[in-house]
C-alpha cells in the first residue's frame, strides 16, 4: 500500500517539473479563476498547513461553509493518521496515531472541551456539528503554549467569525436521508437535517460581529449484527477432549462454536446544536468575543436478540466444518439502551496588541458535559431435547439447522425467564479554565519570546441512580413469548437459521405484564446500597507556566521551550470495607516539565522541512483514578484482600519526535508531504495484584491488593504520506476539472501486557491502533457540476486484551467504506446534492485472536437528498 502512494507522488513530482518547464518556456496571461467546493476547502488547508510552526493537518469548510461530513469525528477522518472509534457506522471518537480517543486533547477556540465518556477523557465528537466549524486542526507536534495533556494529538475546532468577511454571511443547508436498513418490528421515522450559520457586522464602523449557528440531525435505521454466541469457542483434540484456550490445543485441533446469534438493532440518533457568539473589534489592535455553545445527541438503540446455544455436554458427529448437539438451547431478549449527551459553554477570548509592546491574550472557560446511559432488559431462555440442531462453521458465521425446526418457531413453549434489568448510569463533568499570554516579535523575523500562566480545574463524577435485576419468585407461573411478541418476524440477515424465520419481542407488552404483576418478582439488588458501589468524584486542580523563544531568518524558523504543569488530585466515593460501604477521600499530587523544540527549514520558496520534539503526557483515566472497591479482612485465614482504584497513578509520560517533509508545487496546484513520528510512553497503567504483610494487634496479616499501577513501557512509531492535486491539467487539459487527496499512515508499536503469572506477553499493537490507514478521494468539477468519490480503509485493531491468556483478545476487524458526492449550482446561491453513503456496503467485523470473527455490524447503504443556500 505505501508502495502505491510513494508512486503517486513520484508521478506528480516529474510530472509537475516537466509543466514547470513548458511554462517557463512559454509564459502566457492566465485568467483569473474563482475556486469553489472541494478545490477551495484543499487550498485552505494546504494553505493553513504550510504557514503553521507546529506539524499540523488541517480540514476547512466550502466556499457555503459547509463540509460533507455530519460532525466533527467524521470530518477528522480525511486528516492522515486518524481513525475512528465508532458504533452501527456513525463515527464517535477519534484516534490520532493510533492512540486512542483518551489521549487527545479537544478544544473548541482553544477553550476545553468536558469529557463524557463513562470513565474515561474522551469527548464524543460527534455531538459537535460540522456546519458550526470554520476550520479543524490537528496538532500532532506540541509546544510549550499547548496543553500538555496529549499524546495522540491536539485537536482545536475553530468557529466562525463575522469579521471573517467584510459583508453578511448566511448559509443554510437541509436533506432527508432513506437507509437500505429499513425493516424491522418498529417503523421508521422519516431522517433528516438541517443547518445555519449567519454572520453580521454592525456598529458605526462596524466594530461590533454577530455570529449565530445552529444544527439539527436525526436519523433512523436498523442495523444487523449476525454472528457467533458471545466470544465462546472449544477446542477438540483428537482424543476427544475439550479445552477452552488456543494455547492448550493440539495442533489440529477442531474448533467447537457455542452456537450462533442475531441481533437487530433500531438506531435513533438525534442531535441539537446552536452556537452565539458576540465580537467587539473597535480598532484592528484588540478584540474580545463571548461565546457560548450547546450541543446534544441522543443516541437510542432498541435490540432484539436471538441466540441459539449449548454447553458442550451434548455433543456428537463433531469433524472440521460441522458437528451435532442433542441438547440446545434458546436464548430471546430485547434491550433499550442509548447515550444522551449534552455539551455547555460560554468563553471570554481576547486580544490586545498595543504598537512597540508585544500581544496579550485572555482566555475564561466555563463548561459543563453530561452523559446518561439508560439501561432496559428482559430474557427468557429455553433448555429442551428438542432444540437439538446440527451446526456448519464451513462461511463467516456458524449456521444451524434444527432436528425439529418447529421447536425453534414453536412461540407457545415454555420459557425460564432470566432476569429483567432496570440502570441508569451518570457522567457529569464541570471544567473551568483560565489563561493569559504575552508575546512578542513571535511572528516577525529576529527574536521573539512568548510567555503565559493558565489554570484548570476538572470535576468528574459518575454514579449509577439505581440498577434493578428481577428475578422470579418461586411458585410464579411459568413462561411463554407468545403474549409478548410483536407479530413481526423475518430471517436473519444472513441466514443464520436454515430459512426459519426469527421473532420479535414486544418491549411494551412486557412492560406492561411486568407493572401489573409485581408480586410475582423480586429484586436481587439492594438499592439502599446499590449507587453506593459506583458512585465516585474526582477533582482535578492544574497550574501550568510556560516560556518559550523563537528566532527566524530568511529560511529558518526555530523556536523552543518549557512548560511545567503542576497536578492536585483529590478523588472520593464509596469503598466496600467487611460488607459496609464507606465514604473514602485520597489525594495526590504531580509535576512534570515538559520541553519541546521546533526547527523549519525552507529549502527554497517550495520545499519545507521539519523537526520537532516534545514531552506530553497522557493522565490516567477516572476510572482507574477512582476510590471504589472493596476491602475484606479475614482474621480466621489472617488474609486482608484489597481491590480499588488507585489516585496515586502518575500520568504517561511520552516523549514525541517528528520529522516531515513539504514540498509545495510552483506551477501545479497542489503539494505532497511525508513525515516520520517515533513515540517513547512510560508509565503505562496495568492492573496489577501484590503481597506484603501487615501486622495488627500483633497478629501478621498477608494482604492482597489489587490495583491499576504504573508499569511498562510502549513505542508508536510510524510514516504519514499526503497528497493534494487540485487538477490534472498538468498531464493534458482535458483533465483540467479533475483532482485528487491523498493520505496514508502506517504505525507500529512495541507493547507488552502483564499476565496472570507476571510474564509479558507482547501485544498486536495499542488498544486501538491500526496499522494502515488509507483515505483517498477524487473529485470532477465540470462547470455547475462537482462530483467526489472517497475511499477510507483502516485496518484491524486490538480493543481487548485478556490477562490470562490470548485467547480472548478482541478485535475490529479491516473496514473499508466507500462515499460518493455529487453537487450541481443552480444560480449563484443555491446548490442540490446527493450524497451516498458506504455505496460498497461494508460493515465492522469484530475478531478474535485466531481468525474467527465473532460478529459484525452490518448498517446497510444510505442516500441523502438535499440544498444548500449561500447569501
Amino acid at each position: 500500500m505505501g508502495s502505491v502512494a510513494l508512486s503517486v507522488l513520484s508521478l506528480a513530482i516529474v510530472s509537475e517539473s516537466q509543466a514547470q518547464a513548458q511554462t517557463e518556456a512559454n509564459v502566457a496571461p492566465a485568467d483569473t479563476i474563482v475556486v469553489t467546493g472541494v478545490r477551495l476547502q484543499n487550498q485552505r488547508a494546504m494553505e493553513q498547513k504550510r504557514n503553521a510552526e507546529r506539524i499540523v493537518d488541517v480540514i476547512t469548510a466550502d466556499d457555503v461553509g459547509s463540509l460533507p461530513d455530519y460532525s466533527v469525528a467524521e470530518a477528522l477522518t480525511r486528516i492522515a493518521g486518524v481513525s475512528v472509534e465508532g458504533r452501527n457506522g456513525d463515527s464517535e471518537f477519534i484516534v490520532v496515531r493510533g492512540l486512542r480517543s483518551d489521549f487527545n486533547y479537544l478544544s473548541i477556540d482553544g477553550g476545553i472541551v468536558p469529557s463524557t465518556r463513562n470513565g474515561g477523557r474522551a469527548t464524543q465528537t460527534s455531538v459537535i456539528p460540522s456546519y458550526v466549524i470554520k476550520s479543524t486542526d490537528v496538532v500532532k507536534s506540541f509546544s510549550a503554549d499547548l496543553d500538555g495533556n496529549a499524546i495522540g494529538g491536539h485537536v482545536n475546532v475553530t468557529t466562525r467569525s463575522a469579521f471573517d468577511q467584510d459583508e453578511t454571511y448566511f448559509a443554510a443547508r437541509g436533506a432527508l436521508g432513506y437507509f437500505e436498513n429499513n425493516d424491522g418490528p418498529v417503523d421508521l421515522d422519516q431522517s433528516a437535517r438541517a443547518d445555519f450559520a449567519y454572520t453580521q457586522q454592525f456598529g458605526s464602523q462596524d466594530q461590533f460581529g454577530l455570529v449565530l449557528s445552529a444544527s439539527y440531525l436525526m436519523q433512523d435505521y436498523y442495523t444487523f449484527l449476525p454472528g457467533g454466541n458471545w466470544t465462546e469457542n472449544q477446542f477438540q483434540n483428537a482424543d476427544g477432549s475439550l479445552v477452552k484456550l488456543v494455547e492448550d490445543a493440539e495442533a489440529g485441533a477442531i474448533r467447537v462454536p457455542a452456537g450462533n446469534q442475531f441481533y437487530q438493532y433500531k438506531n435513533t440518533i438525534e442531535r441539537l446544536g446552536g452556537l452565539a457568539k458576540f465580537e467587539w473589534a473597535p480598532r484592528e489592535n484588540m478584540y474580545l468575543a463571548l461565546t457560548a455553545y450547546h450541543f446534544e445527541e441522543d443516541d437510542s438503540e432498541d435490540r432484539w436478540a436471538t441466540s441459539v446455544y449449548h454447553d458442550f455436554k451434548h455433543l456428537d458427529e463433531v469433524n472440521a466444518t460441522s458437528g451435532h448437539v442433542t441438547q440446545g438451547k434458546l436464548y430471546q431478549a430485547y434491550f433499550d439502551q442509548g447515550d444522551t449527551n449534552t455539551l455547555n459553554s460560554v468563553s471570554l477570548t481576547g486580544h490586545w496588541a498595543p504598537d512597540n509592546i508585544g500581544e496579550f491574550d485572555l482566555m475564561v472557560v466555563k463548561a459543563h458535559g453530561k452523559r446518561e446511559n439508560p439501561f432496559k432488559e428482559y430474557r427468557f431462555y429455553a433448555t429442551q431435547n428438542d432444540l437439538a440442531f446440527s451446526y456448519d462453521t464451513t462461511g463467516q458465521y456458524t449456521v444451524v439447522k434444527f432436528d425439529n425446526p418447529d421447536a425453534f418457531t414453536n412461540a407457545g413453549r415454555s420459557f425460564g425467564f432470566n432476569n429483567h434489568r432496570n440502570r441508569l448510569d451518570v457522567n457529569e463533568q464541570d471544567s473551568f479554565q483560565a489563561r493569559f499570554d504575552f508575546s512578542r516579535h513571535m511572528d516577525q523575523p529576529g527574536f521573539g519570546f512568548k510567555t503565559g500562566l493558565s489554570y484548570r480545574t476538572d470535576t468528574r463524577t459518575q454514579d449509577q441512580p439505581f440498577e434493578h435485576e428481577y428475578r422470579l419468585k418461586r411458585g410464579a407461573p411459568s413462561f411463554t413469548t407468545e403474549p409478548f411478541l410483536s407479530g413481526y418476524s423475518a430471517r436473519s440477515q444472513p441466514d443464520l437459521y436454515s430459512g426459519l424465520a426469527v421473532s420479535y419481542l414486544d418491549p411494551n407488552s412486557f412492560f406492561e405484564y411486568f407493572k401489573n404483576n409485581q408480586d410475582d418478582f423480586e429484586d436481587r439488588k439492594d438499592q439502599s446500597v446499590e449507587s453506593l458501589s459506583s458512585q465516585y468524584e474526582i477533582r482535578e486542580d492544574i497550574s501550568a507556566g510556560y516560556v518559550m523563544g523563537r528566532y527566524e531568518t530568511d529560511s529558518l524558523i526555530l523556536s523552543a521551550g518549557v512548560r511545567y504543569e503542576e497536578t492536585e488530585l483529590e478523588s472520593a466515593g464509596y469503598r466496600k470495607v467487611d460488607g459496609d460501604y464507606v465514604w473514602v477521600i485520597e489525594a495526590a499530587s504531580y509535576g512534570k516539565w515538559l520541553p519541546s523544540a521546533h526547527a523549519i527549514w525552507d529549502l527554497n520558496e517550495n520545499f519545507r522541512l521539519r523537526a520537532a520534539y516534545s514531552r506530553s503526557l497522557g493522565r490516567a483515566e477516572y476510572g482507574d483514578l477512582d476510590v471504589l472497591g472493596s476491602q475484606t479482612q479475614d482474621d480466621a485465614q489472617q488474609t486482608i484482600s484489597i481491590s480499588s482504584g488507585n489516585p496515586r497513578l502518575l500520568p504517561r509520560i511520552s516523549d514525541n519526535f517528528d520529522i516531515s517533509a513539504e514540498y509545495y508545487f510552483p506551477t501545479i496546484d497542489g503539494m505532497v508531504s511525508v513525515g516520520l513520528f517515533h513515540k517513547d510512553i512510560a508509565n503505562e497503567i496495568f492492573s496489577r495484584k501484590t503481597q506484603s504483610e501487615r501486622e495488627i494487634g500483633g497478629v501478621t496479616y498477608t494482604v492482597t491488593q489489587t490495583r491499576p499501577a504504573n508499569a511498562n513501557s510502549a513505542e508508536v512509531k510510524g510514516i504519514e504520506l499526503g497528497l493534494f492535486l487540485n487538477s490534472f491539467d498538468f498531464i493534458n487539459p482535458v483533465l483540467e476539472d479533475v483532482g485528487m487527496h491523498l493520505n496514508y499512515a502506517h504505525i507500529e508499536s512495541q507493547f507488552d501486557i502483564e499476565m496472570n503469572d507476571d510474564s509479558l506477553r507482547t501485544l498486536y499493537g495499542l488498544n486501538r491502533q491500526p496499522r494502515n490507514i488509507l483515505n483517498a478521494s477524487v473529485f470532477w468539477t465540470p462547470g455547475d457540476f462537482e462530483f467526489k468519490a472517497a475511499y477510507r480503509y483502516t485496518d484491524k485493531n486490538l480493543i481487548s486484551t485478556n490477562a490470562s491468556s490470548p485467547t480472548y483478545d478482541e478485535f475490529i476487524g479491516e473496514r473499508e467504506s466507500v462515499d460518493v458526492q455529487a453537487r450541481y449550482r443552480l444560480g449563484a446561491q443555491w446548490k442540490v446534492f446527493l450524497d451516498l453513503r458506504n455505496v460498497t456496503n461494508d460493515g465492522t467485523p469484530r475478531d478474535l485472536s485466531y481468525g474467527v470473527t465473532t460478529w459484525s455490524r452490518n448498517y446497510g447503504r444510505s442516500a441523502w437528498l438535499g440544498m444548500t443556500y449561500k447569501y
